[in-house]
């Protein structure tokens, strides 16, 4: 069984509606709190949306003011894994020159309007296996390179909910970061399109109750009665993933290819308890400790 690394927050973001007054009133001292941080203000507009905004503590926050369609907010875009502890409890006790846009305020009373949830394996790679997201009928491989397998997306980018699997360890290290082991496979969850309060994260469905993650050694193995159609389903599967590959078997036989996929599930692979503690762990990584 592989090493589990428990569930927690990815690329958050919390956002809060501000008055028009407040947004007018927020540049100058956003600016001077850049200054702070030694951080440029970064201004921007388009057709329909105006915007400052500034990084920082390493890229691992991103603060915005920002102006649409008429409606005005503040939105704290945040890298939990990127932030330590002591720095991060430093901005944002300084985030309250602010005023009511600062980080505890908005954490209490603003919402995440996305968010990702990650699970990591240790000892893992995508290239070993197969993921299926029962019930969604988008979703594709974005290719990797000769190393890694590339990304298995199960649902939009446009969704609701998106999963997906990669290399993490991988990813770091083409970000030049370092892992700490040599192999690292990520299973995440994509939010989006949300307004749920930090207090309500123990609400959230467990959005990998449907996911089946399974051995291609396995289901090279597994018996078929249609012996060719299925090894071409298990070829388009890895080059394009399931949702795809499902796609191109004969109508009557993809009944039995969902269910030769769930006999075949990975015996590591245990979604139902992968958001056991996940609230409270969120909770942590966000600091909502600080916004009593």
């Amino acid at each position: 069984m592989p090493i589990i690394l428990a569930s927690k927050l990815d690329r958050t973001i919390i956002q809060m509606p501000i008055s028009k007054q407040t947004y007018l009133t927020a540049w100058a001292p956003f600016k001077k709190f850049c200054g702070t941080y030694l951080t440029t203000p970064d201004p921007w507009a388009n057709q329909h949306t105006q915007c400052i905004r500034g990084s920082f503590l390493n890229d691992a926050v991103l603060v915005e003011f920002r102006s649409a369609y008429g409606k005005r907010f503040v939105r704290y875009t945040l890298l939990p894994a990127r932030l330590k502890a002591a720095e991060f409890e430093a901005f944002a006790h300084k985030s309250a020159a602010l005023g009511i846009a600062e980080y505890k305020n908005v954490l209490a009373h603003g919402y995440l309007r996305e968010f990702e949830i990650a699970v990591d394996y240790v000892s893992k790679h995508t290239k070993d296996y197969l993921f299926y997201r029962h019930g969604v009928h988008s979703g594709k491989h974005v290719k990797g390179t000769l190393q890694a397998a590339g990304t298995y997306y199960q649902g939009a980018v446009t969704s609701d909910l998106q999963t997906c699997a990669y290399n993490k360890g991988t990813q770091l290290k083409e970000k030049g970061l370092s892992c700490p082991f040599p192999e690292l496979l990520r299973v995440e969850a994509k939010f989006r399109h949300r307004e749920i309060k930090v207090s309500e994260l123990a609400t959230v469905p467990n959005p990998f109750a449907k996911m089946l993650i399974c051995s291609l050694h396995d289901l090279h193995k597994a018996y078929h009665p249609e012996p060719a159609i299925w090894q071409a389903f298990l070829a388009r599967s890895a080059a394009l993933g399931v949702s795809t590959a499902l796609s191109t078997v004969p109508s009557k036989y993809r009944q039995q290819v969902r269910a030769t996929l769930k006999q075949h599930c990975a015996p590591w692979w245990k979604p139902e308890t992968l958001m056991i503690g996940f609230a409270e762990r969120a909770a942590k990584q966000l600091r909502f400790d600080l916004s009593g």
